[in-house]
């Protein structure tokens, strides 16, 4: 599984969808979300680390 990934170490790259946590999750009940990165930066308020996001599971 992949690490978190401090955002003051590394940002993901431009167009990426990634899993964010946030130190103070905003209109969300948990500090986990999915997010987008662009040249603006994260599409989530207050991300302090970040991750790929799994592959999707094989079919069976």
């Amino acid at each position: 599984m992949s690490q978190w990934i401090k955002c003051s170490e590394r940002m993901p790259e431009i167009g990426s969808e990634v899993l964010v946590y946030m130190d103070e999750p905003i209109h969300s009940a948990t500090p986990y979300a999915v997010a987008s990165f662009d040249k603006y930066g994260f599409s989530r308020s207050r991300v302090i680390a970040w991750q790929s996001l799994p592959s999707p599971p094989e079919e069976a």
